[in-house]
């Protein structure tokens, strides 16, 4: 190790002229040539060290290119910094070179241009990140239209409060209009993944563990694979509204130590799920370090009817946030900032440009910029202010024609652009246009060096962007259509290309690429992917608009195989997304269903075809189309037999299974739940099959169990299924499996303690994870529980509103044992006319929608409820107990025939009937072969010994 003392700066220690570098005792990897320069400005901390001087002391004695030490400084500020594009450590001194900032060293006085005419403005976001760092959270939209002078605002005050505040921490995203406006969240994780690359991100990432998990998933380029997989179970269908809350929570927590400003651009080009975020941070009342200052165009916000507009109306209303509208500059502000930057002008001069440009900073800075290169150019008309487009068309005369093409190409590769995209538009070398680019940033015309981009394929290029978002606009609308169609065209296939096996992380430019290169099978094919990343983001309105884009798409194409998969694929991800959010019955999902019917016909035995049944076995079997379930479900059953699929066969097997037990069929029901079973495990003690199909199977495994007299066979099922989707954590599936199995097993078993404590836990599970479904088969089980507990009036408390929730919705399994459960419960309140009521609109339910597994239970409850209103009326209730127990013993239910039988034979001993009574009950617990200490056969077995007594 060199003798010379270790350099330290920030969280970096340099460790002699070759290095290492270590970031808090981790080395970051850099060239040597790289260390070398920053060993060579470390050695003069604060001090201005020009270029000369350093080529000469990397480089001694080589003749080297100017070029050579720009590419070291951008990688060593892609290393070390924050935010690569706005330096904390290597700052650029202008027209010399090049100076490391090192805390605790007095810097000297750096001269720059300060900002012109935004004192007031200044002044209010300095004042607002005050009382952010005091513990009360602030936030701010700065408002203007293009060009206005958001983005010069934003860097004067970051800069001020990097030397005001150093402790103060920035996370920074950019909505981007050419990346697609749907897709959910995109500025966001640019910010958190900017608050990972800070000083301290082992923290901030620490924090996003503990407190928001499922946005660290969507960060997978900072963790490991393990990790990433990690998440995606932990976090598997967590709702958005709690995502929001979780991120809320750790940017409070993180701030703490740190103030933290979160500035989030060009919000008029945002998602609706990032303007919903944005608006529950202004809305929290907790004390918070934070400050979230967002710049935004009004009149777009307001043409385009965007979330933006609303968000700001309502938290100014609320006294939430503060607006600051950016106006052109008075006068004498223009005046102040022409002769800053143009000397020799006249007062009439400097006048007419004031008059030109409105006072509007961008017009000002390209009219000065025109009149100090002294040049000229014809005014072209076009969508853009005639002005500022002349303006803009002028500068751009001033480069050569290969620089124009250049950019021409970037600006249809977005706001940012890679020297590679430009590449893929030109056909050119990428070293060539990265050398052309680099000059143009340097000398500032239209962009700026924005780091590198690294594709998956391993391509390295330099990334710039342009300096206003005008600039690509203007660029834009000099190609001729046909032009531009086929630049995007090259341009989405060499990303597709860099992309393979990732291109799900873009698949929202790749889409809005093949939509504006005129391929719509190719956009609509990306639509589906889009869709899906919002539905996994669980960003409804972000789904529903791909969806719609991708469907309008394929409307202008001939009807074949691919058209017919895309559109598939893409009401399926509809249907899926209308389930999250309405539950399995909606009207939402009833609109894509017929069509679903006819597509999966016309793919015949293509893939997708797995996916589209599953989703319409979902929506028919809870609409109550149980014939048409089934046969929905064999058909996947025999697709996985031909294709030697266990997990698909094993899956309709089990599907089946649900909808022959929901029509009463019991014992066909257990015969294909029995047949699932044993696939999925093939004699291991491991399913070898999806985990999603395994819970299927066995819960209806668990409940064919029960129904058949095997109590204790289907709670061990159940028990067993539960373990199972325990380790697989994922919340919605345990949701519905704990209540379809486990809930449904103690409800034959009779231990409505447990019961209580399992239905609670599910009820709290399915809160947090936003499931609906899981939500409302935990209530019924729970006012169940409650009520056979011994309090019915809280079981009534649960019940009620739930089933009248269902019904309203058209939901139909579970609310029969809900309503029969209620009558039991007014009857033990004395309400049996309450009681009786409910336990007809049971039967009635169940007979008008075929739902029939409950059906003996109703009338035997029903039976019940009529002798204790008319005691006298033996007659009349003993037609619902004969019915009860010839239906259940038609379906080979015996848990429920036992239970009617024992009803029936109490009210044959009141008519002194005991031998008949004997001759009805004995057999009918002589088939049970286990579970004699269960509540059913132990009151059945102690009215036995009483007849014979």
């Amino acid at each position: 190790m060199s003798e010379t003392p270790a350099i330290r700066f920030g969280p970096f220690r340099l460790l002699g002229k070759h290095g290492p570098l270590l970031r808090d005792d981790r080395e970051i990897k850099l060239q040597r040539k790289a260390l070398a320069v920053l060993w060579t400005l470390a050695s003069q901390p604060g001090e201005p060290v020009t270029r000369q001087a350093l080529m000469d002391a990397v480089w001694p004695g080589a003749v080297v290119v100017d070029d050579v030490l720009s590419y070291q400084i951008k990688a060593l500020r892609q290393a070390i910094e924050d935010d690569p594009r706005n330096p904390a450590y290597i700052l650029t001194a202008h027209r010399i070179g090049f100076r490391l900032v090192v805390p605790g060293v007095a810097q000297p006085a750096v001269a720059r241009s300060p900002l012109v005419g935004r004192d007031t403005e200044l002044q209010l976001l300095l004042a607002s990140q005050e009382r952010a760092a005091h513990g009360q959270r602030q936030f701010v939209l700065v408002a203007g239209e293009a060009g206005i002078g958001k983005t010069a605002l934003l860097e004067d005050f970051v800069l001020r409060l990097r030397g005001k505040s150093p402790d103060t921490r920035f996370f920074r995203g950019h909505c981007r209009e050419a990346a697609g406006e749907s897709e959910a969240y995109l500025p966001i994780l640019e910010a958190l993944e900017q608050g990972a690359r800070n000083a301290d991100g082992d923290r901030w990432l620490d924090q996003l563990r503990r407190s928001a998990p499922s946005w660290l998933r969507q960060l997978p380029q900072l963790l490991s694979r393990e990790e990433v997989e990690h998440l995606q179970r932990i976090t598997a269908g967590t709702p958005q509204e709690r995502q929001r809350r979780e991120l809320a929570e750790a940017l409070e927590a993180y701030s703490v130590a740190h103030p933290l400003v979160l500035i989030i651009e060009d919000l008029h080009w945002s998602d609706a799920a990032t303007v919903a975020l944005l608006d529950l941070l202004a809305q929290r009342d907790l004390p918070a370090r934070l400050l979230v200052i967002c710049s935004c165009r009004p009149v777009e916000t307001i043409v385009n009817q965007h979330p933006a507009r609303a968000l700001q109306l309502g938290l100014t209303a609320r006294g939430r946030a503060q607006t600051s509208f950016l106006a052109p500059l008075a006068p004498d502000e223009g005046r102040h900032l022409i002769e800053q930057r143009v000397t020799g002008l006249s007062d009439t001069q400097i006048d007419d440009i004031l008059r030109r440009s409105g006072g509007h900073p961008l017009f000002l800075v390209h009219l000065t910029d025109y009149l100090t290169d002294r040049a000229a150019a014809p005014a072209i008309e076009g969508n853009l202010p005639p002005q500022l487009r002349q303006l803009i068309e002028l500068q751009l005369s001033q480069l050569t024609s290969s620089e124009q093409l250049l950019l021409e190409v970037g600006a249809i590769a977005g706001q940012e652009f890679a020297a590679a995209a430009v590449a893929a538009g030109t056909g050119l070398a990428v070293e060539a246009i990265e050398e052309a680019l680099e000059a143009l940033a340097q000398r500032q015309r239209f962009i700026a060096d924005n780091g590198l981009a690294i594709w998956p394929d391993g391509t390295v290029s330099g990334r710039f962007q342009f300096r206003h978002a005008l600039y690509g606009w203007a660029l834009r609308l000099r190609l001729a259509p046909s032009r531009a169609a086929r630049l995007h065209r090259r341009l989405a296939e060499r990303l597709e290309a860099a992309y393979s096996g990732r291109s799900a992380e873009i698949a929202a430019e790749l889409a809005h690429h093949y939509e504006s290169g005129g391929v719509a099978a190719k956009a609509a094919e990306w639509c589906v992917q889009t869709a899906q990343n919002a539905l996994d983001r669980l960003a409804p309105r972000e789904v529903r608009e791909q969806v719609a884009r991708g469907l309008a798409l394929l409307d202008s194409l001939t009807p074949d195989l691919a058209r017919h998969r895309t559109e598939l694929r893409l009401r399926i991800v509809a249907s899926y997304c209308l389930q999250l959010e309405s539950g399995y019955v909606s009207e939402g999902v009833n609109d894509h269903r017929e069509r679903i019917d006819e597509l999966i016909e016309l793919v015949g035995d293509d893939p997708v075809r797995v996916h589209a049944v599953e989703v319409q076995w979902l929506s028919r079997h809870f609409n109550m189309e149980f014939e048409r379930a089934i046969t929905m479900a064999e058909s996947l059953r025999d697709f996985g037999r031909a294709a030697r699929m266990p997990s698909l066969e094993c899956a309709g097997l089990g599907w089946a299974a649900h909808s022959l037990h929901c029509l009463g069929r019991h014992e066909q029901a257990d015969r294909s739940a029995a047949e699932s079973y044993h696939l999925a495990f093939q004699g291991s003690e491991s399913p070898q099959i999806a985990p999603r199909a395994l819970a299927s199977a066995v819960s209806v495994y668990s409940l064919t169990r029960s129904i058949l007299g095997f109590p204790l066979q289907g709670l061990a099922l159940a028990e067993q299924i539960c373990a199972l989707v325990d380790r697989q954590e994922n919340p919605h599936t345990r949701c519905m499996v704990t209540s379809a199995a486990l809930g449904m097993a103690l409800e034959f078993t009779g231990d409505h303690a447990r019961q209580l404590k399992v239905a609670s836990d599910t009820l709290d599970l399915a809160r947090q994870c936003g499931h609906l479904e899981g939500q409302r088969w935990a209530s019924v089980f729970l006012g169940s529980a409650q009520s056979r507990c011994g309090d019915p009036e809280a079981g009534l408390r649960t019940l009620l509103p739930v089933l009248d929730e269902m019904r309203q919705r058209g939901l139909v399994i579970q609310v029969p044992l809900g309503l029969v459960n209620a009558a039991r419960a007014w009857s033990m309140l004395g309400e049996h006319a309450r009681g009786l009521e409910l336990a007809n609109q049971a039967l009635q339910l169940i007979r008008q929608r075929g739902h029939r597994p409950w059906e003996p239970e109703a009338l035997r409850v029903l039976g019940d409820l009529q002798l204790k209103i008319r005691p006298r009326a033996i007659a009349a209730a003993m037609a619902p107990l004969r019915e009860a127990h010839e239906l259940a013993r038609s379906r080979k239910a015996r848990s429920m025939e036992l239970r009617a039988a024992t009803s029936l034979a109490r009210l044959l001993v009141r008519q002194a009937k005991v031998g008949e009574a004997l001759a009805l009950l004995a057999p009918v617990l002589e088939q049970f072969t286990e579970g004699a200490d269960l509540p059913d056969q132990r009151e059945a077995r102690e009215l036995i010994a009483a007849m014979q007594g």
